[in-house]
């Protein structure tokens, strides 16, 4: 394709800043690059998809989120194009983002990277990630957190970076209510209180608080929910709609609890860390 995203059919030079534009448009002609804008999810930004059959590529495509701001966009699309350089290289059997990515993605974002494409602040965190003590796989909670919002819409939006919150507070992410159980090196890992789902979110995601009048609601809402690790050998929970019964930890890996459903020999296993709705055994 030429110099247009698959999706609505949107010029790229629209979704980075333009001084990168010519250069992000001379990358598409050159690499012949099938660019396609998708629905936001929740866990990634953009993906390299390469599909082959008996060694023949059948097709090969980046896949970048809509909505995200231009800078963000930019710094997404050159780290999926330099999968795709490494890929179609004779490196492409090292890891994913090994030494070949690493200097590859370097070499994509060195012509940007100054200040006619992002803001100080945006580029002291870039530079940082570039050529600190290791390039980072994906991006920080901190990088994202610059590149997302630094601009005045995001700072009176009445929101809060959900880094910035500690275990434990109750917040609004997409219109529904969560509680942030822990944190890890880019996502944490909530719970979705209506549905008693544990989901991992984005640790740069702008979240909103809950209304006053609702928090001791939700508040009551999640005393329902305890650790897995908690529970006893044999106790019920619920866990995605659905009872579970507790085996006992799993020996052969720390930190998964052995679980199966009552009556059933199919035995899973679940993190210990998760967050799950005890069942109330009658008494016989």
């Amino acid at each position: 394709m030429a110099t247009k995203a698959v999706h609505k059919n949107i010029p790229i030079s629209s979704l980075v800043p333009e001084p990168a534009a010519e250069y992000c448009i001379g990358l598409i002609k050159s690499y012949k690059l099938k660019v396609r804008i998708v629905k936001p999810r929740e866990t990634i930004l953009g993906t390299y998809i390469r599909k082959q059959l008996n060694g023949q590529i059948l097709e090969e495509e980046i896949r970048i989120n809509a909505g995200l701001g231009k800078q963000l966009f930019l710094t997404v699309f050159l780290h999926e194009i330099a999968h795709w350089l490494v890929a179609n290289s004779p490196k492409r059997s090292e890891a994913p983002h090994g030494t070949a990515w690493q200097e590859t993605f370097k070499q994509l974002v060195e012509p940007v990277l100054n200040t006619a494409n992002f803001s100080k602040r945006q580029l002291t965190t870039l530079t940082n990630e570039l050529y600190g003590e290791r390039t980072s796989a994906c991006f920080s909670a901190d990088l994202l957190h610059h590149l997302r919002y630094t601009d005045e819409e995001f700072e009176d939006s009445g929101t809060i970076a959900l880094k910035s919150l500690v275990i434990g507070t109750i917040f609004i992410h997409n219109q529904k209510p969560f509680q942030l159980i822990e944190k890890r090196r880019t996502r944490a890992l909530c719970l979705q209180l209506f549905e008693g789902r544990n989901l991992l979110v984005q640790l740069s995601a702008r979240v909103a608080m809950p209304e006053h009048s609702d928090l001791l609601r939700l508040h009551k809402l999640s005393l329902q929910y305890v650790t897995l690790a908690t529970l006893n050998i044999g106790e019920l929970f619920q866990y995605l709609g659905e009872t579970f019964q507790v085996i006992g930890p799993d020996t052969s890996k720390s930190g998964l609890v052995k679980i199966r459903k009552p009556h059933s020999k199919s035995i899973f296993t679940l993190s210990e860390i998760v967050l799950v709705k005890v069942v109330e055994q009658k008494a016989n």
